[in-house]
């Protein structure tokens, strides 16, 4: 399910970018985080904390660039 949900989000964001780069990016970096929390859910620790960290990067970057 979670992996459905991230790979809709991708898609999504893919579609986006043409409009806002910045929702896109933080977008991206939602269905990051739900890959990693899948990753994590099905006990490949590896890979989860690998799309967490990128997630989370993702998301604290796009709130950087609106925010300065």
């Amino acid at each position: 399910m979670l992996r459905l949900l991230a790979l809709i989000l991708s898609i999504i964001s893919v579609v986006t970018v043409f409009f806002s780069l910045n929702i896109a990016i933080l977008i991206l970096g939602t269905s990051l985080l739900l890959f990693g929390f899948n990753n994590l859910k099905i006990k490949n620790k590896s890979m989860g904390y690998t799309y967490l960290t990128s997630g989370a990067v993702f998301i604290i970057g796009s709130c950087i660039k609106v925010f300065y």
